[in-house]
């Protein structure tokens, strides 16, 4: 009687333990799973870096690990413009726009040319005799990069994000901001609208077309000749972005933009006060953290 007890006990341990291991390895592959979800999870999604490069230009967009640079800031800045991008693992770009050839967007783009792979490269279909342009072609001729340029309504696509031009070079153009690229993005359920240095002429030329965006980064360090009431009405972003330098000579932003951005309840973001400013979307959601706290 006693030996059949002692087996039963015996039998019931043995199922116990084997119960334990059963649960561990459960539990052990649920984790597993958990922790590959996840990773994959912060893996697809979007970022956008509106970079601190001083009264200068230049935004890094990450969709999932592929990159696009729009403008590349000023000479003056370019070391920390590598430095950072560097800092985020960038090796290659799959486009490389230079809005325009003043030397605030594309003073560091020698620098990027040397320093990184690039897949396409667009600018603006306008040339000037500045040394700043001039370095950038001779860049682009060692490294055998040809460029393209983008018409009105011409797109390219980066995974699940579509890029559009909405701005069209006149052939009277005078003022070389007005040959800026603008650039509007769809990620999933989500617009962001990157408006270079264009001035209130070229947003005249825009309000024929969707321009709703939840996030705007504003023309030309906020200057009194862009954002105007008309084109703000139409955009209708959630927030906007000023990349402008701090103390810079030209007291940018202006007071009119940032009374049109705050009387439309619009939260502002500016580089010089914030740093550099990131937005992260899963497509649907939006965050902005900022450098300076």
């Amino acid at each position: 009687m006693r030996r059949r007890v002692r087996n039963y006990i015996r039998l019931f341990l043995l199922l116990l333990i084997i119960a334990n291991i059963i649960i561990v390895a459960i539990n052990k592959s649920q984790a597993q799973t958990q922790e590959v979800e996840v990773v994959n999870l912060n893996n697809n999604n979007l970022e956008i870096s509106y970079i601190d490069v001083g009264q200068a230009d230049s935004a890094l967009i990450r969709v999932n690990d592929k990159y696009v640079l729009i403008d590349a800031g000023s000479r003056e800045s370019s070391n920390k413009l590598v430095d950072f991008l560097h800092s985020k693992g960038v090796t290659k770009f799959e486009y490389v726009v230079a809005t325009h050839p003043h030397e605030d967007h594309i003073g560091g783009m020698k620098k990027i040319i040397d320093n990184f792979e690039i897949a396409n490269f667009y600018m603006a279909d306008v040339i000037t005799t500045t040394k700043t342009f001039e370095d950038m072609l001779d860049a682009m001729a060692d490294k055998k990069i040809t460029f393209k340029t983008l018409n009105l309504l011409d797109s390219f696509n980066v995974d699940e994000a579509n890029f559009v031009c909405l701005s069209s070079l006149s052939n009277n153009i005078i003022n070389l901001n007005d040959a800026s690229i603008v650039l509007k993005m769809d990620y999933l359920k989500t617009k962001y609208l990157f408006m270079a240095d264009a001035t209130d002429n070229v947003e005249r030329n825009m309000l024929d077309y969707d321009l709703k965006s939840d996030v705007l980064k504003v023309a030309h360090h906020g200057s009194k000749y862009s954002t105007s009431a008309a084109f703000l009405s139409l955009v209708e972003p959630k927030y906007a972005i000023i990349s402008v330098g701090k103390d810079n000579v030209y007291k940018l932003p202006s007071d009119q933009v940032l009374n049109r951005l705050y009387g439309s309840n619009i939260k502002v973001y500016r580089t010089d006060f914030d740093g550099t400013i990131t937005v992260t979307s899963d497509g649907e959601n939006i965050k902005i953290t900022k450098e300076v706290n």
